[in-house]
């Protein structure tokens, strides 16, 4: 499938072809084929495809495509248009910079930077905050709404999806992360000597060298895998039941009853990923679970005034900081009243 940075490439280099060159039958079969291709390429290509209009830098495109390949609505293309850019995620050498000037206080105060994604797109840097804390590791925090890429001294790379907070501590036995509160997607450096250990209250997940993701939840923790395989055990294992073996595509719930492990395809496990692309993925999804999962992303947050709606079941490609135009396709395709004001937007049956 190719890497991320790959990825971002091929999809830039195909909105340039589209728009510059003469476009014919076998240049849009060769096209479809690799939207085709992986779920990754497609979310790529909408991403890249909404910030240019954003931008200004295309002229309008005839249609987007949808996850079959269809082209998108009316609608649809309404809300890629008004959709804000996905911002370049700052990377631990950008954190660092600030740290010599602000060592007092053990926190880098918020910061912009304006980066360029394959020569394609302008993204807004992501704001993230920064401290230490002295003898227990470094600490790194996002804000709601905002991710962050960290590089970690052993080669490892951190993706902090938003209000997420976690403490990483390198020893010459082992690498540590605690994982506090939120949601983060490691690309674990292979080390056979010291293994990566995530710590999420008394559930650890250790790998060697992979990549999975974390998510912390009041009541379970939800392990995701896209490459290799990681361990998942309680911190202090009873007996051999309590830890289970999670190979790439597998998704794993721990929780106080043990750890439930399902064998998903590895394009569903990174479309349950695609937070990372500021986009978010509902598949015959509750509103009630949709509106929950686009507030952990907003500050402006979403209620719903009548309990029946949140029993109806939706699905899309939306952008997580786009909620304003996730409730305005709601209120077009569903019998659904918007009651808003500068604080919170509240959804009523029609």
């Amino acid at each position: 499938m190719g890497s991320h940075r790959q990825i971002e490439k091929a999809a830039a280099a195909w909105l340039v072809r589209r728009d510059r060159e003469e476009w014919n039958g076998a240049a849009d079969a060769e096209f479809q084929a690799w939207l085709s291709a992986s779920t990754a390429h497609r979310l790529a290509f909408i991403r890249l495809q909404a910030a240019w209009q954003q931008a200004g830098r295309l002229k309008a495109l005839a249609a987007g495509m949808t996850n079959s390949g269809a082209p998108l609505s009316g609608d649809q293309l309404g809300m890629l248009k008004s959709a804000k850019p996905v911002p370049r995620l700052p990377r631990h050498e950008d954190l660092r910079e600030s740290e010599a000037r602000d060592t007092e206080r053990f926190r880098m105060p918020a910061r912009r930077v304006l980066g360029m994604s394959a020569a394609a797109a302008c993204l807004a840097a992501a704001v993230v905050g920064w401290f230490a804390w002295p003898h227990q590791g470094t600490a790194y925090r996002t804000p709601i709404g905002g991710i962050a890429a960290i590089s970690m001294k052993d080669g490892s790379t951190v993706t902090l999806n938003t209000n997420s907070d976690i403490r990483v501590a390198l020893s010459e036995t082992e690498r540590r992360v605690d994982l506090e509160q939120g949601e983060a997607f490691f690309e674990v450096a292979k080390d056979p000597h010291r293994p990566f250990i995530v710590r999420i209250g008394d559930q650890r997940v250790i790998a060697v060298g992979t990549k999975f993701s974390v998510r912390r939840e009041s009541n379970h923790v939800r392990v995701i895998v896209t490459e290799g395989r990681v361990r998942v055990e309680r911190s202090e294992p009873q007996h051999p039941a309590e830890i289970a073996l999670v190979s790439a595509g597998g998704v794993a719930v721990a929780g106080v009853a043990g750890v439930l492990v399902q064998d998903k395809s590895l394009s569903d496990a990174e479309e349950r990923l695609s937070w990372r692309e500021g986009i978010v993925v509902f598949r015959e999804t509750l509103l009630s679970d949709a509106v929950a999962e686009f507030n952990r992303y907003n500050t402006r947050q979403i209620f719903i005034e009548d309990s029946a709606l949140g029993s109806m079941r939706i699905g899309g490609h939306f952008r997580t900081r786009n909620a304003e135009g996730f409730v305005r396709l709601l209120a077009d395709a569903f019998p659904i009243r918007v009651e808003e004001d500068e604080s919170r937007i509240v959804l009523h049956h029609q």
